[in-house]
């Protein structure tokens, strides 16, 4: 079932597809445990390298530290960026990567180096890493760099290389679609992000401790007071990423004493970005696996797309003026992916308003309303057209001065943290 289809299924396909992310998620822990019970070292890693792609550089000046510290068998693969079915905004997504990736690599102690290149230089440098042994790709890809195509029109209409169409088959037949990525026993790592759980399954399964990785994910502590930024955060009630990061984005406004707004906006797939199967199922497994290592419940859900989103945006007015938002949308979010609760009836929305702390009986006069419409499509316009983002959850920091610092994801809340202390001056 793609619930990706469709933006308001009918019940039967609702129910169906909810059933089926269950299960996912169900499997996925499962999985896990088996891996624990029968996987020996030394331990193969599947590595997808994209020689233009500024994430996998990082990736593999990571690797090859991982290399030297775990017994790993590293295979290392070329390929191409990932498709528009995957990747819709091919030029923005490059854009934010080397942005991303520029940010993100001091905090890991690694340097991100970048030069320019044309096509022809790129597809030269996937000639050369597909045709070098194993133990020296590494070493030859973190040479070139993160290279950066130019002129952008060439970026823009670059097509599959011959050297990445190995690496691309083999990316699609493990199941995933993206570069910078990792597959150890069917578990996907992407990016620096995710090594932290490699590296704790490693440590695991080696029989050591876990308390020196690496890589380990960073502390989500901001300053003690914040109360001179302003904090804007955009959320969708669709985003399995929202459920997991909304609350610990407000505890980590509300201990900084920033000056904090919500801006909802659509789900993705209700704004026309297209999602595949492969996308839909790598983001529910990860979703659980980051849920499990931070404490969060999360898998008992009932997909919440389409009128279930716009019937409760109806509501969020009403829970504003009530001063409740922020506990409606954590309600909402909560309900619908770790308890269960069908939104798409009106007993599952009385469910999530009480369970907010608020009067069904009074929400219910507002239901349906279309008061929320133009509020949300200037939280899209503004997350799109100022920020040159598109997903969710995204982040807005801004001082007095002006200074504004733009990020996508909750695994960028800690980012978000240390950027408000460089903002006050820590």
């Amino acid at each position: 079932v793609n619930l990706a289809s469709t933006n308001n299924p009918p019940a039967p396909l609702r129910y169906l597809t909810s059933l089926a992310e269950r299960r996912m998620v169900k499997r996925y822990r499962a999985h896990q445990n088996a891996i624990r019970a029968s996987t020996k070292p030394p331990f193969r890693l599947d590595y997808f390298h994209q020689v233009d792609d500024p994430h996998s550089h990082l990736v593999a000046l990571a690797l090859r530290q991982i290399e030297t510290t775990y017994p790993v068998d590293i295979q290392s693969h070329v390929v191409s960026p990932p498709d528009r079915m995957n990747a819709p905004e091919p030029d923005l997504l490059r854009e934010y990567a080397l942005r991303d990736a520029g940010q993100i690599a001091p905090h890991y102690g690694l340097i991100m180096d970048t030069r320019e290149a044309s096509a022809t230089d790129i597809e030269q440098c996937e000639v050369e890493l597909s045709s070098i042994p194993q133990d020296q790709f590494l070493d030859k890809a973190t040479s070139f760099g993160a290279l950066i195509e130019t002129p952008k029109a060439e970026a823009a209409t670059r097509t599959t290389s011959p050297p990445t169409r190995e690496g691309n088959k083999l990316r699609r037949r493990l199941g995933h679609f993206s570069s910078a990525t990792v597959c150890f026993e069917g578990n996907w790592y992407w990016g620096l992000d995710r090594l932290y759980l490699l590296e704790s399954l490693l440590c695991e399964l080696c029989d050591r401790p876990n308390d020196h990785l690496l890589f380990p994910r960073p502390k989500e502590s901001g300053p003690e007071d914040a109360s001179k930024l302003s904090l804007e955060i955009f959320p969708s009630l669709r985003s399995p990423y929202t459920a997991i990061g909304f609350d610990r984005a407000i505890a980590l406004a509300k201990s900084t004493g920033v000056q904090l707004e919500i801006r909802p906006v659509l789900p993705m797939v209700m704004r026309g970005v297209p999602a595949t199967m492969a996308k839909g199922r790598y983001i529910m497994t990860d979703t659980a696996r980051e849920a499990d290592a931070y404490g969060i419940p999360f898998g008992d859900l009932y997909d919440p797309i389409g009128a279930p989103v716009r019937r409760a945006y109806s509501l969020y007015p009403w829970a504003r003026s009530m001063n409740r938002e922020i506990e409606f949308l954590s309600s909402f979010l909560v309900n619908a992916f770790s308890r269960g609760v069908n939104a798409a009836n009106n007993r599952g929305l009385r469910q999530i308003v009480e369970f907010a702390g608020l009067s069904w009986s009074e929400g219910k006069k507002h239901l349906d309303t279309n008061q929320w419409v133009a509020e949300i499509e200037e939280n899209q316009r503004v997350l799109v057209d100022e920020q040159g983002l598109w997903g969710v959850p995204s982040f807005r920091l801004r001082n007095a001065e002006g200074n504004t610092f733009c990020t996508w994801g909750q695994d960028r809340i800690w980012l978000v943290a240390a950027e408000m202390k460089r903002l006050m001056g820590q």
